[in-house]
């Protein structure tokens, strides 16, 4: 009796391994669109937006559809893989004008005959001109932020022109953008070139501070190659301005966030490279009528090249002397960046608010109403002493 009962479960297993196995939400593996990017572009309708929201809901035609953006979906052409070839010989894209977010899935569905699977998307590109209208880009990332599937830890950035370029552009090792911007970006410690920008990180700054920054993607003119460089500076979801390379890597190091970059002079005609490997950061805030901050900045590091000719190498005296020169050199660049957040930007990249909020209440009730007009008439300040820990090896 009890092998009888034994006999029938193990049946009932096997009839519901029948019913439980296979595709889990019934689409085949090739009828799917593994989509490794998305950028999102204006289209011809963007500014019919604005005319669109002075109607009534009574006056808008329900089927009617504005050609408000243009999304495009990038993903690994998988036309020659096999299990004998293994290869992915670089991506393929779609591209459709819609209204929406959720309208482009739908069509891109339609125009591909397949299903848009968003699990594995590694990189968003926002264009530079969608930047510019603040309503719809607060439509785009609504709709990101909401979905579930979608992974938060993947990169952001800003395309100097049509997203869909980049795809057509040549890149330096890589077949798959994703793939080399990612890697960049995995790196850009090392330069702080460009600061990399999750999509968490970016929803944050947008929800607690009204602010954002996105690496820049540009296409070389010459070579027609991808390059990524610069910082893309936003508020209340608009484009206000961008950085270069050296005040992106300015404030990299007013951050306390650039360890493995490098700083560069001319000594005796000789390059000495500075790499930076340790920073410490003090800021430190007084009011009286008018905001001061002084931002003191302590970095060590190591020669990593120190030829000066007849003279030789690095020692002694000559340490010191290049010590100075790199303090004012870095204290220089950092000041002129401060400079250009105050003025043109008016954007606290630093969060110097934050830290009075935290540190100094009594000035930051004294200030918190009035924030902007108090951060544009401030003085701020940088020194900086470096430290050169190590020169190498020499003979």
């Amino acid at each position: 009796m009890r092998n009888k009962k034994s006999f029938i479960l193990i049946i009932i297993s096997l009839i519901s391994s029948l019913f439980f196995t296979g595709c889990w939400d019934k689409v085949e593996i090739d009828r799917r669109v593994f989509v490794s990017t998305i950028g999102v572009d204006i289209a011809k309708d963007i500014d019919k937006g604005k005319k669109v929201k002075d109607k009534k809901p009574e006056e808008i035609i329900p089927n009617e559809e504005l050609k408000k953006i243009k999304v495009g979906y990038s993903f690994p052409d998988l036309s020659e893989f096999s299990t004998q070839k293994g290869i992915i010989s670089g991506d393929q894209s779609l591209e459709v004008n819609t209204y929406s977010m959720d309208g482009a899935i739908t069509q891109a569905s339609m125009k591909s005959g397949r299903y848009i699977y968003l699990d594995h998307t590694r990189l968003l590109i926002l264009s530079r001109d969608l930047l510019g209208y603040e309503e719809t880009v607060k439509e785009v990332m609504d709709y990101i932020q909401r979905q579930p599937k979608i992974n938060r830890k993947m990169y952001m950035i800003m395309s100097d022109g049509p997203p869909n370029e980049f795809v057509k552009g040549k890149i330096p090792i890589d077949k798959h953008i994703q793939v080399y911007i990612n890697g960049v970006l995995d790196n850009a410690e090392k330069s702080a070139a460009a600061i990399p920008v999750t999509l968490n990180e970016f929803l944050i700054m947008a929800s607690s501070r009204n602010i954002g920054m996105l690496p820049i993607m540009s296409l070389n003119g010459d070579t027609n190659e991808v390059v990524l460089s610069g910082t893309a500076v936003l508020k209340n979801n608009k484009l206000k301005g961008r950085l270069n390379e050296v005040e992106t890597t300015s404030l990299e190091l007013l951050r306390g966030q650039a360890k493995g970059i490098k700083s560069v002079l001319y000594y005796n005609g000789h390059p000495i490279d500075y790499e930076i490997n340790g920073i410490l950061k003090r800021t430190k805030v007084s009011y009286d009528e008018k905001l001061h901050v002084n931002l003191e900045l302590e970095i060590e590091g190591k020669a990593n090249s120190g030829y000066l000719g007849e003279e030789r190498t690095l020692s002694g005296d000559k340490v010191t002397a290049i010590e100075e020169l790199f303090d004012k050199k870095i204290g220089s660049e950092c000041e002129q960046l401060c400079q250009l957040m105050r003025g043109n930007l008016n954007v606290d990249l630093l969060e110097i608010s934050n830290h009075i909020e935290k540190f100094n209440p009594s000035i930051w009730n004294e200030i918190k109403d009035n924030w902007d007009e108090a951060f544009k008439e401030s003085d701020i300040k940088v020194s900086v002493k470096s430290h050169i820990r190590q020169l190498g090896v020499i003979k």
